[in-house]
């Protein structure tokens, strides 16, 4: 596995719970040709928001209860990913950690 970021751009994201408490992480990973067990790699999707998303254990996290943090304002993956809600994903986001309803 390469180092963090290695050929794609340094963003980062955690899941947190309400008290603040990092539950999993996630890196940029598009242009990185592996990553560990269950992480998207070498593909545009292969965001910080997805990996850090898809490394929280559901079944020890209420992923309703989480939130999500970036190092950058969450696109939310060209209106992909659902937790974003339809004024974030027509472009208002807030600067503020999203909630994962």
């Amino acid at each position: 596995m390469g180092e963090p970021g290695a050929g794609s751009l340094p963003i980062g994201a955690v899941v947190t719970d309400a008290r603040g408490k990092v539950l999993s992480r996630g890196h940029n990973r598009i242009h990185e040709g592996s990553g560990p067990p269950g992480a998207v790699f070498r593909h545009k999707l292969a965001h910080a928001e997805l990996n850090a998303l898809r490394s929280l254990d559901p079944r020890e996290n209420d992923p309703s209860a989480c939130v999500l943090w970036t190092t950058a304002e969450p696109r939310c993956l060209a209106n992909g990913l659902g937790a974003c809600g339809s004024k974030r994903a027509r472009g208002r986001l807030p600067r503020e950690p999203l909630p994962l309803q």
